[in-house]
């Protein structure tokens, strides 16, 4: 490829596998992350063994601390962004200038958008929230995403469950899976807990979005026949509180650990060490996290829809679907046969290696950009 491209953005470190994977295709293309990030949003985070009491404030990150075993790659880039939004814009313009074409992820298409570059928005579930009224700064940045979203020529779409609203915002989208390194998120041998049943959710507490409510209330109940059971949560989200006090309330407060966030090598031991993981019964969609589990080789509970899964996929995840308490519970039983376990597990590590491994996923982002470019000179 002959054209300068960039991803400006790491949510979630959604562009970095990709911009690892293209690199080892030998494509020069570049990632550019805010130095002021949630540190879920830094490379760090998805090599390096820590947790988050390790660096101090996850919104402010200890940065010695965090770089002391990290060596920055040439292609990555922080931006240390000045809080005045013309200086801001000012540094950025900078460096979008370098690059034929910007991969913008949040809130880069925002940037991209206002400075006039060419840009491909990478959406990661930003278009749910583009509905909300104008009249607050938050509402003033949906709209600037959306209109962000509309002036683009092609808007990668990664969950499945955003088709409708892509469609409704008549957008130009092109759906393109997470990228997973196979790698790095597998199956190993650690060290296991002493329990029958470990049903690990790494989803942060967030009733509405994520519904770890029915969680809790179905672990509650599979408790009354499993007694050998633990349910391993994590110690974050807008609603920690309320799950912590509705399992006070149910009485199962020995049957449930509480850990802390940690870093992708951490996490990799936790669902290791799970006999099952949840995720969340909501959205119907899937994560990033959803997607490392199933590589890892461990059922999965998640509810997933299906009618929009079956429209950008040629065969449905194997996964045990499940939307309500009673399904959780179900899909907690089926998954004490060790047998049924490792079945199900090989079958979700198969799916995701031929349809999220980041070399594939790395290839498509490829023929992406030169169809771009290709559209540019016609």
């Amino acid at each position: 490829m002959n054209n300068a491209v960039a991803h400006f953005g790491n949510l979630a470190n959604d562009a970095f596998p990709i911009v690892e994977e293209l690199q080892r295709l030998g494509e020069d293309v570049h990632l550019y992350v805010p130095k002021k990030s949630h540190v879920t949003a830094l490379p760090q985070w998805e090599l390096l063994k820590f947790e988050v009491k390790d660096i101090s404030d996850p919104y402010f990150p200890d940065w010695e601390r965090l770089n002391r075993d990290f060596v920055k790659p040439d292609w990555l880039h922080f931006l240390d962004l000045k809080s005045n939004i013309l200086k801001k814009l000012n540094g950025i313009r900078k460096e979008m200038k370098k690059y034929d074409l910007i991969v913008a992820h949040v809130p880069f298409f925002i940037y991209s958008y206002l400075l006039r570059r060419n840009y491909v928005p990478f959406e990661a579930g930003a278009v749910r929230y583009f509905g909300e009224a104008r009249i607050s700064y938050r509402g003033i940045r949906f709209w600037l995403m959306k209109k962000s979203y509309q002036r683009a020529r092609i808007v990668i779409v990664t969950n499945p469950d955003t088709l409708d609203l892509c469609n409704k915002y008549r957008l130009n989208w092109i759906f393109v899976p997470f990228a997973i390194n196979m790698q790095r998120y597998k199956p190993m041998k650690v060290e296991p807990l002493n329990y029958e049943n470990v049903i690990f959710c790494y989803s942060r507490q967030d009733w509405k979005e994520k519904g770890q409510d029915k969680l809790i209330n179905a672990f509650a109940t599979f408790l009354k026949e499993q007694e050998d059971s633990l349910l391993v949560l994590v110690d974050w989200g807008v609603d920690l509180q309320r799950s912590k006090s509705r399992i006070a309330s149910l009485g199962i407060e020995r049957h449930v650990r509480w850990v802390p966030l940690m870093s992708k090598p951490c996490l990799v031991e936790w669902i290791n060490k799970s006999t099952v993981v949840a995720d969340q019964f909501n959205l119907g969609s899937s994560g990033t996290a959803g997607f490392e589990a199933m590589a890892c080789g461990k059922p999965l509970i998640i509810y997933l829809s299906q009618s929009h899964f079956s429209r950008v996929y040629d065969e449905l995840p194997p996964v045990l679907n499940a939307r309500t308490e009673d399904d959780i519970a179900h899909s907690f039983a089926i998954c004490r046969s060790k047998k049924a376990r490792e079945e199900i597990g090989r079958k979700l590590r198969q799916w995701v290696a031929k349809h999220h491994d980041s070399a594939k996923i790395a290839r498509m982002h490829l023929e992406l950009y030169k169809r771009f470019f290709d559209g540019q000179r016609r």
